[in-house]
């Protein structure tokens, strides 16, 4: 084991030899005449573990080189070796020195030693104590580390579950779909022959009483029977479409035609429960994009809407006038651009509703898979979940807009290319 180094510090070289050949055999030794001197020889071994200093030296008192040398680096142990025992001495050193021993002169050789033994085992002891804490530290940091890379793997996990189960059950959604796509196949082959028949016999009516220019509420029926048959025939065909589990593909389309498939579901509702229903459709250029996933989306638009101002009824029966407005319409937004569309122009698409509206926690998650707000049985957390997955997918953007107890406003930006 290598000897710990010692700096000694006297302007007189008789006390310097005197101690190198006392304490050399125990110590390595390095000695100095000056304070400057001792600072130099400080700086190059940075490895001194005790230093020795005489307080009064000429130019610099051993108490001020130690001050110095504690800013330097505050690890070695300091010592101070005096003639003189002045009380003010002995503070100075404890309190700007930070002095370990304080030894008056002439010094024993024996009582000496086991001082230098002593501070060089604090010595020792306070690099041990670094080193373990070092040490720790590392192991706290690595320990950490770890915890945060378990943390987010269990994040992950949970994300993959998350997505898996919202998968499965999208899948058995679809599933349903299917099924309902089927039944609504078999319904349409079952009942196109009574249609068929009712249908042939109005028009055998029909034909009688144009014959005959008769006009009479027979007349009429007869008119609004074969308005029915078509109507019922059209929403058979509509159900059995949209069910269907192969969407038509990325076409150029009329967008009003899936806004108006979509209303072809809620017209007819929205009416049975008072609630008004506001369309401003203006004439727009037809876009490219998949028009059963874009019926989809409006499809939950207008789902959400009926859901909201009944819930907002229910809370003010008196003086509330449910009302749900639809526009279709091209303009201008930041927006547009900002996501990749042409130039400064898109397709806006919105449904705004006078409902509970959402308060902002609600707004900010609304978007994600199973957070729902309705009652057990009233919904699965999907509809904007997938309406916000189709509208990323179609290179739309999905936006909202709500106010608690007044409402809320959906909006599609659809981009204007490919046609």
């Amino acid at each position: 084991m290598s000897q710990s180094k010692i700096l000694y510090v006297d302007d007189e070289e008789t006390n310097l030899i005197n101690f190198k050949m006392a304490f050399q055999d125990h110590f390595e030794i390095f000695t100095a005449l000056s304070g400057p001197a001792a600072q130099e020889l400080f700086r190059e071994n940075s490895d001194i573990a005790i230093v020795v200093a005489d307080q009064k030296m000429t130019g610099m008192t051993g108490v001020q080189l130690l001050t110095i040398l504690h800013n330097l680096a505050p690890e070695p142990i300091r010592i101070i070796l005096t003639a003189y025992s002045d009380a003010r001495d002995i503070i100075d050193a404890i309190n700007q020195g930070r002095i370990y021993e304080y030894i008056l002169k002439p010094w024993e050789e024996e009582n000496l030693l086991l001082t230098l033994k002593k501070a060089e085992e604090l010595f020792l002891l306070a690099g041990e104590n670094r080193r373990l804490l070092e040490e720790l530290q590392q192991k706290n940091q690595e320990l950490k580390e770890t915890n945060e890379r378990l943390l987010a793997d269990m994040k992950k996990r949970k994300e993959t579950e998350k997505a898996l189960f919202a998968k499965q059950v999208e899948l058995a959604h679809a599933g349903r779909l299917a099924a309902l796509g089927e039944m609504a196949s078999g319904m349409a082959h079952e009942i196109h022959q009574p249609l068929t028949v009712i249908q042939l016999d109005a028009e055998n009516l029909q034909f009688y009483f144009s014959r005959r220019k008769q006009k009479s509420l027979e007349a009429e029926s007869v008119q609004d029977i074969l308005a029915q048959v078509k109507r019922a025939g059209k929403i058979i065909n509509h159900v059995r479409a949209f069910s269907r589990s192969d969407f038509g593909g990325m076409q150029c389309i009329d967008p009003f035609v899936p806004v108006d498939n979509a209303l072809s579901f809620f017209r007819q509702q929205f009416r049975a429960k008072n609630i008004e229903l506001k369309e401003e459709i203006k004439d727009v250029p037809e876009i490219k994009t998949d028009p059963q996933k874009l019926e989809q989306v409006v499809v939950n638009f207008l789902s959400n809407a009926g859901y909201a101002v009944m819930k907002q009824a229910e809370k003010n029966p008196a003086n509330y006038r449910k009302r749900v407005i639809i526009r279709l319409f091209s303009g201008q937004r930041p927006a547009c651009s900002a996501n990749q569309f042409n130039e400064d122009q898109c397709l806006i698409f919105e449904v705004e509703d006078n409902g509970i509206g959402m308060i902002k926690q609600i707004k900010e998650h609304c978007l994600e898979p199973f957070y729902t707000t309705k009652e057990v049985g009233e919904g699965t957390g999907l509809g904007l979940s997938i309406a916000h997955g189709i509208a990323r997918e179609l290179r739309m953007k999905l936006e909202i807009e709500s106010t608690p107890s007044r409402g809320s406003l959906f909006r599609l930006l659809i981009p204007l290319n490919g046609c």
